[in-house]
């Protein structure tokens, strides 16, 4: 047997040494997303949980517009006001939805949210200081983004077809007139 070609123990033993060193890493990456993301995600139940005992469902529906457009675009600029992640604005973005507030806003908000809250624009800054319109790309893009996308969900007024039997219970039921109002691109 040649000597430049590594005997079957020392193939298998180097292989189990990359791969172990593949594993810590790929786990060390994990715990790290983890550890990161659970601020957000516990700042997200909390506001969500704020939502629930101190808003007036009749007055959040009243103040947001009826217009698909609007909505959703009412929506995207609420994004702006909750410092939530990806992972902590689903359960507000849910909250507002049991509430009974229309699709386009819900998902206005569930969009634009993660990208123009305030932390993620100074976080933006800081990266691109020498690029300042990267920052206002960001945020117009963003808007724009995530309104056209609610505003293409109004077509589909109900959506408890796409959502977790035990969250779709607990939505408000649309009235008639609601449904005939929220067909279309109006």
């Amino acid at each position: 047997m040649p000597e430049y070609l590594p005997s079957q123990l020392e193939w298998q033993s180097n292989f189990m040494t990359i791969a172990m060193s593949e594993l810590g890493s790929g786990l060390t990456l994990f715990l790290s997303l983890l550890v990161e993301a659970i601020p957000f995600l516990i700042l997200g139940v909390l506001v969500s949980g704020l939502l629930l005992f101190f808003i007036d469902e009749q007055k959040l529906i009243q103040f947001m517009p009826k217009h698909p457009l609007l909505g959703a675009l009412t929506g995207s600029l609420l994004g702006f006001l909750f410092p939530v992640c990806e992972c902590g604005n689903v359960p507000v973005a849910r909250r507002l939805m049991m509430k009974g507030v229309s699709t386009p806003v819900a998902i206005g908000f569930l969009l634009a949210a993660p990208t123009i809250n305030p932390i993620v624009v100074w976080a933006t800054w800081v990266a691109f200081r020498d690029q300042p319109e990267i920052v206002l790309y960001r945020v117009v893009f963003s808007l724009a983004i995530a309104t056209i996308v609610g505003w293409v969900f109004s077509v589909q007024t109900d959506l408890r077809s796409f959502l977790q039997p035990a969250v779709a219970n607990l939505m408000p039921q649309m009235r008639p007139a609601e449904e005939a109002e929220g067909v279309g691109f109006a």
